[in-house]
């Protein structure tokens, strides 16, 4: 790995030098700000870099909160080094953009323990930004609900996942399935399931923040991902969801008059749900294959209801209450429930 070493004492900066070179680093050491600089803001920056505080014409500081304004994806991991080691002062490093602050003279052994923690964060990032690009790769829209297609929202939710584990924040994920979807299409035909699938689409969306994901498993099946979603709420997540959709559709067909879904086709969902905790260990296969049996077990258990993963039936529509049906002649209906805040 290569490191930038910006010390302007000449004798400190040859005694790190060799340390880091002894350690496998290959070392690019520059003695003013300006030079540091114009390395990390070359073509191919190290990504990691050691800043001296005081530094003739540019100080650390200034180069770290330089770099932090115009750096894009790929994030330089920098220690500040310094002889000030006031709680004001690593207050100040850190406000400039320094990931870390050592207090001179380093000690080796401490110095050394402090580049693997670099080495860890900076092996994190690069996982990360292979996740987004696989998932920007894969991203594909599916003809029939105009959403993300299977092969892009599981790709999303790998990166959640790894983002749980590493970051320590829990995501809640929904799986929700129309029921007797088949009826739809039998009755109405593809482009009127279709019609079907993307008001349904339209009223999941409407109900989620902007920083969810929403994807269509397949002909029917949606997935939900909702990052930072807290410990116990994404069985409330797919109750909103559930009543979202619980509500007369009005499709238009090509050529045709509106076209009101009857209640006997029950255009409902069946939903499971399943908190995924910080440091959890789930994958995507284990939790798809969870979700998939909780949807199964909402459908058993009378459709148009919620379960949990681990958790049973989380809610059920009344049998004396059911859903109230409204006038939508000419148009698709709003709806159900405003958005709320998940997290």
């Amino acid at each position: 790995m290569r490191v930038l070493l910006a010390e302007d004492d000449a004798v400190a900066r040859m005694k790190m030098e060799r340390m880091l070179t002894k350690w496998g680093y290959e070392v690019v050491s520059v003695k003013e700000g300006p030079a540091a600089l114009a390395i990390l803001r070359g073509p191919d920056p190290p990504s990691l870099a050691l800043l001296d505080w005081m530094m003739p014409k540019l100080d650390g500081m200034a180069v770290c909160r330089l770099i932090r304004k115009r750096q894009g994806a790929l994030h330089t991991y920098v220690i500040m080094l310094t002889a000030r080691g006031g709680a004001q002062d690593v207050y100040e490093a850190v406000e400039s953009g320094a990931d870390d602050y050592l207090v001179k003279p380093v000690v080796p052994d401490y110095l050394r323990s402090r580049l693997k923690i670099a080495h860890k964060v900076l092996d994190l990032q690069q996982q990360m930004a292979s996740a987004r690009e696989q998932m920007r790769q894969s991203t594909v829209i599916d003809a029939a609900s105009g959403l993300i297609d299977r092969a892009g929202i599981t790709t999303m939710l790998s990166h959640e996942l790894l983002r749980t584990r590493h970051a320590g924040t829990p995501v809640g994920v929904v799986m929700a399935e129309v029921d007797h979807f088949r009826n739809l299409s039998e009755t109405h035909g593809r482009p009127g399931a279709n019609a079907v699938l993307r008001e349904i689409a339209r009223r999941l969306q409407s109900a989620l923040r902007d920083s969810d994901k929403l994807g269509a498993l397949d002909a029917g099946e949606f997935l939900i991902i909702a990052p930072a979603c807290s410990n116990g709420r994404a069985g409330q997540l797919a109750e909103r969801l559930r009543q979202c959709v619980a509500a007369p559709i009005a499709i238009q067909l090509p050529e045709k008059d509106p076209v009101e879904v009857p209640v006997s086709l029950s255009v409902t969902l069946s939903l499971g749900a399943f908190d995924v905790r910080s440091a959890a260990e789930a994958d995507t296969t284990l939790v798809l294959s969870e979700l998939q049996k909780t949807v199964q077990q909402a459908k058993r258990e009378g459709f148009d209801r919620v379960c949990v993963v681990g958790g049973g039936p989380a809610s059920s529509p009344s049998p004396s209450t059911p859903v109230e049906r409204q006038e939508s002649p000419q148009s698709t209906l709003e709806p159900a429930l405003e958005p709320e805040a998940v997290a």
